[in-house]
């Protein structure tokens, strides 16, 4: 129930309203108001709207989220509380968003027209902004590992206070634990919204709001619908976390997050019928405020009269900041079994809205302000008895009733009466009380019975008479209201008192130089007088014997509010001047002088100075800063005053301030403490500029975000110099300090004004970069290579050089590894050891000798041997006769045969035509290359070859037509499996008979092909050759003598110079390629017959070799023309052919 204020509350009769506000105070609708005296004045909250929800009971706003979330016990009202349900939006479980709010910033609501919200000009009169944020505790680096966290307390933007004005709840493991504990659990459910006033509340919602969005007291400033809304909290994984309504998820709550407790206020009302409104209101209309529109509530009992006519039971007129539309009213019964049931609601104008009853019986519409002149909205609503009336009646006991408009006669039960005002000479009144001593005052309800009130009388005391006594003269003056402070005897300056140069305070006669006439002191007073006496209450009367006429302030001089005799023999002061003197508010019926001071002055003798009692003053509160607004409030003198809390005046806090207390001066070096209020008060704001936190961070090698020293503190608006130093980090240089989301601007000094927030500076670095030189014997191996810190670095491949072997690369003695860019240069070396190389000797395939040289050292080739009887044919290297030469990169055989003399006959080669047409089923047209390099640009051509390689060679220059007629994966070979590379090419060759295996079901793919085995297989693709036995010596008995011999007539394979085949050596790549070359008719004549552009490789560079032509023709695709002696000239490079995609 709302506490009584100091003003007098006319609630009367049946009538009172609830304005069920999201986060908006109520209101109530007095009952028989006699007039709009005394109203009470609820705080007003800027531009909150909620819709009125549906008639369904209240329910608890939150839900039980799945295990392990605790159960939500439901809400419940405090006892006497009213439980009707708070508007809510889709059902009494919701209270969230709003969709028909007049003040809604909701984007999804409609926008009627531009008077549909309030723009309220009041200032909210909260504290400070105080945002609370969770804390961290003992995590100090984590955002989400909060172990204590305030909920904080509030009623949109005003703080909900409890009686000692904490609106804090600290929650931590103890508090909830780590099963958890429901916010309807963990809320109070009593709240105070303002300094002087406690309304009935009720929780309504728990939300976490982000940084963002946080809470706070401004005007505008309205989160309900913020955030997330929050069903539980508990303490788990050694943090604080909560579950969102319907969810059964956990979150932890982040270091910045804001935790609010909302309230709902509800304030009394009557039991006839309630009205629950969308839109904030005020009880007050404010006449400066000319846009302002009023709605007035009014309540009519059907036949309520004696003749049966509509009984006006309350009349409620509330105001609203401008022409808008109200989004949602709602008028219902109260209770399950109501006292009044609705007949039916009527508005005018009638264009104001459409009220339209319910299945629930319950009427709901909108008000369209715009529709009505400033006070012409009338809301009327006539109901219907359920019960019947009773009498009222009263005891005066003696005395008179003094008023009008008093309840009186037929009232209903809980009709809220207004009771009469009585007087009786000789007595004081101490209250209305029925027959059980029960005190009945205005606004109490009317009970279920006929009600006799009798008037309660103490009679008054008499004051004895006082006896004279030994007196000395002394002058007596009275300070006029509103004009100086006094703290002590010091007088305030002649003028400011009565009787003075230009008044006689209300007595012919009295001027300055005399005081009011005929005032004494008593012999205590004239001691005290003599040492001088200050007491705001009142000097002892024991030292006065003031004038018995003391003119404007003997109330017996006036009549009513006039100063008779004026100003024949009365006063020379003028009406006017009167006025202008004591003020308009001036009533001489109460008026009360106090004398404060006693006390001797050479100048004027004895002296007593007095105030007025019991007259208003004004005490003006002055902001005290930029243009010093005002608020004014009217005190009365005599009385202590208690200066009011900055929040509490209309005055606008001072952003970025903290209020600290009222003082006297403008300079605020007096503070102000409770006094007596003795005239006018001027009391000025002190402000003291509010502490914000400077912090500087920096993330350490690890990557962890750290601290750097300790945070330091500035006032706001006070100079700051960004620090100098700062953190070290291994491979980077440090740039500078930058704050977060610029908040500050650092001029060139490094200085910045303190803002009015906290100020985190976080350390900027530039990576460093760091260099890796390679070296080899000593000198620069290719350029310097740059990294920057930490990223890989992967060491060259090493180096070659022709005839040497590099020893591998070193960082300092030991082997170099890829690893990580160090804080420093490095450097990378190595060394090239020559090589040494065999040379061989060999007669008649037997070795007779080897020598060992350095690369490129002199060779002397040896002597010719001797045989009787025999002719030695000279020393050869390949085909050519040996001469003295470099020692190359690879060993060399020198070999010679002895033929032995006869008388004349020796074997002779037979003469070979080559044949005009490569053999059927191989592609002689297309010079494709068919041999691939490897990729140090090598060729390799003194290498050996397998038969798999030569069988994959023999596939890739299939004609497409043969290949794809030919095509099979499928072989009976032991060791060819269907995964291999070059399972493809020899399944299809053997398929076709050009390759065969062995005896044991093997193909032997990675053996070394011997010569024999690679005439077989070319000659097999001519089977019309010639295969007339070749005349070499070695051949008779060998198992391919008929397909070497195809081969040697075909031109495409020779014999040694000592007439043998020699069938069994391995052949190397370059004899492959130059024996394929052979077979398919590519013969370039001259290096002239090649191109430019063709690819070169390291080791097929010297044009001289026995093997470099046939080498070129393999590897490079390209177009040509024959030549007349059927040699070719390559015209143009082709693309080579993806063999990869063939052989798959």
């Amino acid at each position: 129930m709302l506490k009584k204020n100091t003003r007098k509350r006319l609630l009367a009769g049946a009538l009172a309203t609830v304005m069920m506000l999201t986060m908006c105070p109520s209101w109530a609708l007095a009952d028989n108001l006699a007039d709009d005296e005394g109203i009470v004045t609820l705080p007003a909250n800027e531009e909150i709207a909620v819709p009125v929800d549906d008639s369904t009971p209240a329910a608890d706003t939150t839900k039980t989220p799945a295990d392990p979330t605790p159960s939500v016990p439901e809400a419940k009202p405090a006892e006497d509380q009213n439980t009707a349900p708070a508007p809510s939006d889709g059902g009494a479980n919701s209270g969230t968003d709003s969709a028909e709010s007049g003040n809604s910033t909701n984007p999804t609501i409609p926008e009627v027209s531009e008077n549909n919200s309030q723009n309220n000009d009041t200032v909210s009169n909260s504290p400070e902004n105080e945002i609370s944020m969770a804390s961290p505790d003992a995590v100090p680096y984590g955002w989400n590992d909060v172990k204590t966290i305030e909920a904080e307390y509030w009623i949109t933007n005003l703080h909900a206070e409890d009686d000692n004005g904490s609106w804090k709840l600290s929650i931590d493991k103890d508090t909830v634990g780590e099963d958890g504990k429901s916010v309807a659990e963990l809320a109070p459910p009593e709240r105070r919204a303002t300094a002087d006033e406690t309304y009935n509340t009720v929780f309504w919602q728990a939300r976490v709001l982000h940084w963002y969005e946080h809470q706070t007291t401004l005007s505008n400033a309205d989160k309900t619908q913020s955030g997330t809304e929050i069903t539980s909290i508990r303490y788990k994984n050694d943090r604080l976390e909560y579950c969102a309504k319907d969810s059964s998820d956990w979150t932890a709550f982040a270091r910045n997050d804001q935790l609010v407790f909302y309230y709902l206020i509800r304030t009394e009302y009557s039991q006839m019928v309630q009205i629950d409104v969308s839109d904030w209101t005020v009880d007050t209309e404010q006449k400066l405020h000319p846009n302002r529109r009023s709605v007035t509530y009014q309540v009519y009992v059907k036949g309520g009269n004696e003749d049966g006519t509509d009984k006006p039971a309350g009349s409620r007129t509330f105001w609203y900041n401008k022409a808008f539309k109200v989004s949602s009213v709602r008028v219902r019964e109260i209770g399950d079994y109501p006292n009044y049931s609705i007949d039916h609601v009527e508005l005018e104008p009638s264009t104001l809205g459409d009220p339209i009853k319910n299945e629930n019986g319950e009427y709901r519409f909108s008000l369209d302000l715009t529709k009505a002149k400033r006070d012409e909205a009338t809301v009327k609503i006539y109901v219907k008895p359920n019960v019947d009336p009773h009498q009222l009646t009263y005891n005066e006991d003696g005395g008179t009733i003094t008023s009008e408009g008093y309840t009186v006669g037929s009232v209903y039960p809980q009709q809220r009466i207004t009771v009469p005002e009585v007087e009786k000479e000789g007595h004081t009144f101490d209250g209305w009380f029925d027959e059980n001593n029960t005190k009945y005052e205005t606004g109490a309800l009317m009970p279920d019975k006929n009600l006799t009130l009798t008037a309660h009388w103490t009679a008054n005391t008499p004051t004895p008479p006082v006896e004279p006594e030994t007196k000395t003269p002394a002058m007596y003056f009275v300070l006029l209201p509103n004009l100086g402070v006094p703290k002590n005897g010091e007088s305030q300056g002649k003028t400011n008192y009565l009787p003075n140069e230009t008044s006689d305070g209300g007595v012919i006669g009295a001027i300055r130089a005399t005081g009011y006439p005929d005032g004494h002191l008593t012999k205590a007073g004239k001691e005290a007088a003599d040492k001088g006496e200050f007491n705001a209450n009142g000097v002892n009367p024991d030292y006065l014997l003031p004038p018995s006429d003391l003119g404007f302030f003997t109330a017996a001089n006036w009549n009513g509010t006039t100063y008779p005799n004026y100003p024949t023999d009365k006063t020379n002061t003028s009406a006017a001047d009167i006025t202008a003197l004591l003020g308009t508010n001036y009533n001489p019926e109460i008026a009360e002088v106090v004398w404060y001071t006693v006390k001797y002055d050479p100048t004027d003798g004895y002296h007593v100075d007095g105030y007025v009692k019991n007259v208003d003053v004004t005490v003006t509160y002055h902001s005290n800063y930029d243009d010093d607004v005002t608020d004014v409030y009217t005190a009365t003198t005599g009385n202590e005053y208690a200066a009011l809390g900055y929040a509490a005046t209309k005055l606008t806090a001072r952003e970025n301030y903290t209020f600290d207390g009222w003082y006297t001066d403008a300079a605020c070096k007096t503070p102000y403490t409770t006094s007596v209020l003795m005239t006018g008060l001027h009391l000025y704001a002190k402000w003291v500029p509010n502490d914000f936190k400077v912090s500087y961070f920096y993330q350490n090698e690890q990557g962890t975000e750290t601290q750097f020293g300790d945070i330091d503190t500035y006032a706001f608006g006070t100079d700051v110099t960004v620090r100098t130093a700062h953190p070290e980090k291994e491979g980077y240089t440090f740039t500078g300090w930058t704050n977060i989301a610029n908040i500050v601007t650092v001029d060139a000094d490094g200085k910045f004004t303190m803002p009015a927030q906290d100020v985190r500076f976080d350390a900027q670095f530039s990576i460093n970069q760091y260099h890796v030189t390679y070296k080899v014997d000593g000198k620069d191996y290719g350029n310097t290579e740059t990294y920057v810190f930490n990223s890989d670095v992967a060491i060259r491949p090493v180096p070659t050089k022709e005839g040497y072997t590099f020893t591998g690369w070193k960082i300092g003695t030991a082997d170099a590894e890829n690893f990580k860019m160090p804080a420093h240069d490095v450097t990378i070396e190595g060394t090239f050891a020559i090589n040494r190389y065999t040379v061989t000797y060999k007669v008649d395939t037997e070795v007779v000798g080897t020598d060992v040289y350095d690369f490129n050292s002199d060779v002397v080739i040896r002597d010719v041997p001797t045989k009787e009887g025999y002719t030695f044919s000279g020393w050869k290297i390949g085909t050519a006769d040996a001469e003295n030469f470099k020692m190359p990169a690879h060993d060399v055989t020198i070999e010679g045969t002895f033929a032995k003399n006869s008388s004349g006959h020796h074997h002779r080669r037979p003469t070979v035509t080559i044949p005009d047409k490569v053999p059927t089923g191989l592609n002689g047209n297309d010079h494709y290359a068919y041999i691939v390099g490897y990729p140090d640009k090598t060729v390799r051509p003194q290498n050996g070859i397998t038969r798999a390689e030569v069988a994959t060679i023999f596939f890739r220059l299939l004609t497409d037509e043969t290949r794809n007629a030919n095509s099979t994966k499928s072989n009976s070979y032991s060791d060819v499996a269907a995964g291999a590379w070059y399972n493809h090419a020899v399944s299809t060759l053997s398929a076709m008979g050009i390759v065969k295996g062995d005896s044991n079901g093997k193909f032997n793919p990675n053996a070394p092909i011997t010569r024999a085995e690679f005439a077989a297989i070319a000659a097999r693709f001519d089977d019309k050759a010639n295969s007339t036995t070749a005349d070499f010596s070695d051949i008779v008995s060998h198992w391919a003598k008929n397909e070497i011999s195809a081969a040697s007539n075909n031109g495409w394979i020779n014999g040694y110079p000592d007439g043998t085949f020699r069938p069994d050596n391995k052949i190397t790549r370059a004899e492959a390629m130059t024996l394929v070359n052979r077979v398919l008719k590519r013969l370039p004549e001259t290096a002239e017959d090649l191109h430019d552009d063709m690819i070169k490789w390291s080791d097929n560079s010297d044009a001289s070799q026995w093997f470099y032509l046939a080498v070129q023709e393999a590897t490079n695709s390209h177009y040509y023309k024959a030549k007349e002696n059927k040699s070719e000239k390559w015209t143009e490079l082709r693309d080579t052919r993806d063999w990869t995609e063939l052989e798959k």
